[in-house]
């Protein structure tokens, strides 16, 4: 499995203290993804610029000439990088570093188990992205921390294989779910794909009674009518074991990882929604009996 990074202590990411592992893939791309490291499967090259003390390490180590730098900016020329990963073995402070570790599921086991004193009744394990649920040999994962006595949630867009989703429901404690957009000609434009494989994956494991949240985050002006979230209140309403609505803030802080990868700084502040957004999906759901999540 390609694993983008490992987080200790998250406090965000399910109940309790957890450990949250992030993988490579996800076959979504989502116009305001806030991990875009995470969405190709292949290792990739990150430039904080931040971090760079200028020792020129990186430009005596690559082979292609990608890496520059200049008396006022440092910068990578995507177009020559090979992916050799060269500047990233060489450089001192990370200011150059590969994204994407592959790691078996007990190797992946043994860095969560060293938090475990850490978890107490409620912490556990968070499998994250990317799509989890598209990484090999996650299922063999998730056995493994059940085994282990793991509280173990998935966060998922289920955008992924029916037979691996179905699988993974006797081994998940919770599924958080995200709902990117509930009109489908919406959801296309947004995502890039189709809404009908997700709406039968989380169906389907909600009749084999995996208890879930529905996640949706709040993005000004492309998933804050009034609308989208009457339909998740129906959404919600088909399902009998999913707890309530979680909604969530878009943030632009994905837009510097963006910047890091090479591509365009996807931020977008416009894009943060405001308290009256927030509060108005909110009162649209607690009409419709919907609960309401905060944690």
């Amino acid at each position: 499995m390609r694993v983008a990074e490992i987080q200790r202590f998250c406090t965000h990411d399910g109940p309790g203290l957890r450990t949250t592992v992030f993988f490579k893939g996800c076959p979504l791309r989502c116009v305001w993804c806030h991990n875009p490291e995470t969405q190709k499967a292949a290792r990739e090259v990150m430039l904080h610029t931040a971090l760079c003390i200028g020792c020129g390490a990186c430009i005596s180590a690559c082979p292609t000439g990608a890496q520059v730098l200049t008396q006022n900016d440092r910068c990578r020329v995507v177009s020559l990088c090979k992916s050799c990963f060269a500047c990233a073995d060489v450089c001192l402070t990370e200011a150059c570093r590969t994204v994407g570790t592959d790691m078996s599921a007990e190797q992946i086991l043994a860095e969560v188990m060293r938090d475990a004193a850490f978890y107490g009744q409620s912490g556990g394990v968070t499998l994250s992205g990317g799509e989890p649920l598209c990484a090999d040999g996650v299922i063999e994962l998730l056995q493994l921390c059940k085994q282990h006595g793991l509280h173990v949630l998935v966060e998922t867009a289920g955008a992924c294989d029916p037979d691996t989703i179905k699988a993974a429901v006797p081994y998940v404690d919770e599924f958080y779910f995200d709902i990117k957009h509930t009109d489908a000609q919406k959801h296309r434009e947004l995502t890039g794909a189709d809404p009908a494989l997700i709406l039968r994956n989380l169906a389907q494991i909600d009749q084999m009674g995996a208890r879930t949240r529905l996640r949706c985050l709040l993005v000004n002006g492309l998933t804050t009518n009034d609308a989208h979230f009457a339909r998740v209140a129906r959404l919600y309403a088909t399902l009998k074991h999913c707890r309530g609505v979680q909604l969530l803030r878009y943030h632009p802080m994905g837009g510097s990882k963006a910047s890091a990868l090479g591509l365009a700084d996807s931020g977008r502040r416009e894009w943060i929604p405001t308290d009256a957004q927030i509060a108005r999906a909110t009162e649209i759901l607690l009409q419709q009996n919907v609960p309401v999540l905060t944690e």
